[in-house]
């Protein structure tokens, strides 16, 4: 009697240990560095693939793929497919883990200073693409232009080749050049995008926080960047240039952000 409660007591443990440990188990891994402890063979490694959601692409398209990682390795981008769950897969310098089922994965070309190719917020300007913001370090504007709108007020830093930023608030438009810290970038002077993207890492990691601070956008003042925890977009209305980007939110009363790159436009709520 006492081994056979014995026996039912070890097996319900036992029940009671799978049931617990499946959840686990199965957590989906999207965009992390992976964190296995045995070593898994590859099911397969493509070449050419430079983003993280092309190395989805390959992996949906092969029946026996449920996870992959991708990353910069030694300035080569490397994408490579498993047949096991991406929370088995061990440690690998400079990859993150994805499993097939992951829905939001991005498509940035990875850099030095990101080389898991993850969404990144913009915290500097360009003359293409200005930011809708302060710069850090709250520097003088460069220009305050007599204009009556948002529009008008990207449209006058679209014509200012030394303009990166601006700001339209309470009837003001105020326009930004280069901070130090983006000269030393070298952005500029057309250095490198590895030597620009360390200036920046290493701007960002001896600052005081500011700039990884993202400005509050609103509709009225729509934010011209990806809103933190890289959200999905709204819309992606067909548009040519920044300015058309910046009026198809304006005309979206759920835009609060928006971004156009690549001659992509992207609107987010």
């Amino acid at each position: 009697m006492h081994c056979s409660f014995s026996t039912t007591v070890i097996a319900a443990f036992s029940m009671l240990s799978v049931v617990c440990a499946g959840p686990i188990a199965s957590r989906k891994v999207c965009g992390a560095a992976p964190v296995g402890t045995v070593a898994q063979t590859p099911l397969l490694q493509p070449t050419g693939i430079t983003t993280a959601s092309a190395c989805a692409t390959q992996c949906k398209g092969n029946t026996a793929c449920l996870s992959f990682l991708f990353g910069l390795v030694d300035g080569v981008d490397k994408c490579i497919l498993y047949s096991v769950p991406a929370s088995s897969l061990p440690p690998q310098t400079n990859l993150v883990a994805y499993d097939i089922a992951c829905t939001s994965i991005p498509s940035v070309v990875p850099t030095a200073a990101n080389p898991g190719g993850l969404r990144t917020r913009q915290t500097q300007g360009t003359h293409a693409n200005p930011l809708n913001a302060a710069p850090a370090g709250a520097p003088a504007p460069i220009d305050t232009p007599k204009v009556n709108n948002l529009a008008a007020c990207l449209a006058s830093c679209k014509g200012n080749p030394s303009c990166i930023a601006y700001t339209f608030k309470s009837g003001v438009c105020k326009l930004f050049g280069p901070t130090k810290a983006k000269r030393a970038e070298g952005v500029a002077t057309g250095a490198g995008k590895a030597g620009a993207g360390k200036a920046a890492q290493d701007h960002a990691s001896s600052s005081d926080g500011a700039v990884l601070q993202t400005p509050v956008a609103t509709h009225e003042a729509p934010l011209n960047a990806i809103p933190a925890g890289a959200p999905a977009p709204i819309d992606t209305p067909k548009v040519n240039d920044l300015a058309a980007c910046l009026a198809s939110c304006k005309g979206n009363p759920s835009c609060i952000a928006y971004t156009f790159e690549s001659g992509a436009c992207k609107l987010f709520n």
